[in-house]
């Protein structure tokens, strides 16, 4: 698999912590698995990752903004 951004063919896939802050609210999302680039620094995640960072993300936003907020 080529990097994204400046497709080196050196990505190495890791298992990683994310943590998530908006405003006063933070979470952690654990064993989040990702092609990280050596060359960039560039990172990707697999499908089942991004699923839950982004569902996160969407959740910690509804947290603090209100119910009234649209989650994705």
């Amino acid at each position: 698999m080529n990097c994204p951004a400046c497709g080196s063919t050196e990505p190495v896939d890791k298992i990683t912590d994310e943590l998530l802050e908006y405003c006063d609210q933070s979470l952690t999302l654990h064993s989040m698995k990702c092609s990280f680039c050596l060359v960039c620094g560039e990172g990707q995640w697999d499908e089942e990752s991004y699923r839950r960072y982004t569902e996160a993300q969407a959740a910690i936003i509804q947290g603090v903004k209100g119910k009234d907020f649209p989650s994705p």
